[in-house]
This record gives C-alpha cells, sequence and structure tokens, in this order.
C-alpha cells in the first residue's frame, strides 16, 4: 500500500549547547545528523539517522533521542525510549517499514 500524500513537517535545530564537548561527542556518533530541541524546559537530543516513530501521529519521536541534564557543570545524555505499553505498535510499525509498505 502507497499512502497518498507525503507530509513534511520543519523541526528547527538549535544551536544551544553545541560547543559543549559532552554534545559535541553525540553530533560525532550522528554523524552530523541531529537536532537539538527544548522541550518543556528539557533539552531534548535527537539522533536523526533512524527517523521517526509514530505511535501518536500528532507527537512522533525519534527513534534514538537523548534527555540532556546538567549536574555539577557535566552534561549527561539519558536515552529516553518510548513507552514500553506502547512496544507491539513500535515493533509493528517498524515491520511496515522493514517490508517497505
Amino acid at each position: 500500500m502507497i499512502p497518498s500524500q507525503l507530509v513534511l513537517r520543519h523541526i528547527p535545530k538549535s544551536e544551544a549547547l553545541i560547543n559543549r564537548s559532552e554534545v559535541q561527542r553525540l553530533i560525532t556518533i550522528s554523524e552530523g545528523w541531529y537536532i537539538l530541541e527544548k522541550i518543556q524546559n528539557e533539552w531534548i537530543y535527537n539522533d536523526l539517522r533512524f527517523g521517526l516513530i509514530a505511535i501518536d501521529p500528532d507527537n512522533p519521536q525519534f527513534v534514538f533521542r537523548y534527555k540532556l541534564e546538567e549536574n555539577n557543570g557535566t552534561i549527561t545524555a539519558t536515552e529516553d525510549r518510548p513507552d514500553p505499553s506502547n512496544m507491539n505498535a513500535v515493533l509493528g510499525n517498524l515491520w511496515t517499514r522493514i517490508k517497505g509498505n
């Protein structure tokens, strides 16, 4: 089944925190394919290489997403995984993408 329409969404790329060595390491790992955004007073680092998971069509999340927190002058990145109760939907969407449908 081929989708009837393509929906494009613009997500701004923030430059905040990019000079921090901890964030530079994430940028290197993601080969420069990232978005850094602030959501409800939290900094989120998204690795764009693996795309979005659209469990909730109104609020899709990137497959690899990290919350950035500063403690005692050091930024730590904690992986922010999708809600495990929705894992059947995640795997179903992934399987559909793998099949190319």
